[in-house]
């Protein structure tokens, strides 16, 4: 159930099955070789090789280097499409935007869509975009960048219309408005138990304080897209263990036969940047239709 690849050494891994060279590919977030370092393998589980940067030209209005955070590719309706988030401004302190990014095909380049999407300057920003795929519509998931500023972080998802962009009502998913959440909820993806058809919605909360970390990887069920999820069902799925405290930045999804993975960064939050190495676990559901991993 578990695979661990110490090559890959960045945050935020997202993965997506490329059909035209039938391999996948990872895109994490920004480091000194690569604004979105892009890695294929022919195997979900690896081993991954570095191929180049997905995004060679930064939005126009992004503030400083090493600020552009967890990277996303699907193909939405036949547009290979790229959604991070970036900082808005030279202050490293400052808050950070969502952009759209397209190209040909998976292995990019990808192109910035000079389109601005409303951002929660008040709240920090906007960041940790994900797509989902729901009843045959796209939306666009990301979470309030609150909790740098001492408020509770919110998900929300939206609509993506037809040229790509966010279109029509933003919906509330989820509120960081339990103690156990410490303020901070991050990386939202939805997956779907294909038995049942019930959506759930994986995420990371918790406390990232050294001296008592309680960040890890949960997910609870949501009524589809649109919400609401239901944090009462809460179920935890990857806690501190051996790897290391405060297992995180995670992203959700299907493998090309069907099974549903989580990738994530162990000790996210207690490693040097460069030293956060890639985890895979399998994302199953029991016979009740509820969401289980094999411990790692």
């Amino acid at each position: 159930g578990l695979v661990v690849d110490p090559t890959v050494m960045r945050a935020d891994p997202a993965i997506t099955w490329d059909p035209a060279s039938r391999v996948y590919r990872m895109y994490t977030s920004e480091t000194w070789f690569a604004s979105i370092p892009e890695w294929q393998s022919p195997k979900v589980t690896g081993p991954w090789h570095y191929v180049g940067d997905a995004l060679p030209v930064l939005p126009a209005w992004h503030g400083h280097l090493f600020s552009t955070w967890a990277p996303e590719v699907q193909d939405v309706d036949g547009v290979w499409t790229l959604w991070a988030s970036t900082a808005a401004t030279a202050d490293p302190q400052g808050y950070v935007c969502l952009f759209r990014a397209t190209a040909r095909t998976a292995a990019g380049p990808f192109t910035v869509d000079p389109r601005r999407v409303p951002c929660d300057a008040d709240l920090n920003g906007d960041i940790d975009p994900a797509m989902a795929q729901v009843s045959g519509h796209w939306w666009l998931l990301d979470k309030t960048n609150a909790n740098a500023v001492g408020q509770p972080t919110t998900f929300f998802s939206q609509r993506l219309g037809p040229d790509g962009m966010p279109a029509g009502p933003r919906f509330t998913l989820l509120t960081s408005d339990q103690p156990w959440e410490a303020g901070m909820i991050e990386a939202p993806s939805l997956v779907a138990n294909s038995t049942t058809g019930q959506w759930w919605l994986v995420f990371s909360a918790g406390s990232t304080d050294a001296n008592d970390p309680t960040y890890q990887i949960y997910t609870t069920p949501c009524d589809g897209a649109e919400g609401p999820c239901h944090i009462g069902r809460v179920v935890k799925l990857v806690s501190r263990n051996a790897q290391g405290a405060a297992p995180g930045e995670e992203y959700a999804f299907d493998a090309t036969d069907g099974q549903a993975w989580i990738a994530y960064n162990p000790g996210a939050y207690f490693a040097q940047p460069t030293d956060r190495p890639l985890a895979l676990v399998k994302l199953d559901f029991d016979d009740r239709g509820e969401p289980y991993v094999v411990t790692p």
